[in-house]
């Protein structure tokens, strides 16, 4: 049986764990650049806001497939580490791609409107269904 003091607890570890997506996605975090600096990088290379858009999706991809192989690196031994590391970078990065998205196209990235749309960008279509 769940105690009602546990049910406060699991809910302080989810807002944790998204607040911690978010700030990690938005800020960076270790070899992570911040969304700013990734929108700023991507801007200078490129002619349009849209092409610098499209330039974070596909750098971005390419950067996920190389986190997920990494992390897979280590073989059924180390999969109670690496899976979580994975579901975190995984996480990171997308949040992360999004702030950068939305601060191309003129967003305040440190908003709490924003954070919000940037973690419901993480659940995808899945999230919108009725």
């Amino acid at each position: 049986m769940v105690s009602a003091s546990s049910g406060g607890d699991d809910s302080n570890l989810i807002r944790a764990t998204l607040e911690w997506i978010a700030d990690a996605g938005i800020n960076g975090l270790g070899v992570l650049p911040s969304a700013e600096e990734v929108a700023a990088d991507h801007r200078s290379k490129a002619a349009s806001v849209e092409d610098a858009i499209n330039s974070v999706i596909a750098w971005r991809t390419t950067y996920a497939a190389g986190t997920g192989f990494i992390t897979g690196l280590g073989g059924i031994a180390a999969m109670p580490i690496t899976i979580p590391a994975g579901l975190a970078a995984s996480y990171a990065l997308g949040a992360n791609t999004a702030a950068a998205i939305a601060h191309l196209r003129g967003y305040d990235i440190h908003s709490e409107q924003v954070r919000t749309m940037v973690l419901l960008c993480l659940i995808g279509e899945a999230g919108g269904d009725p």
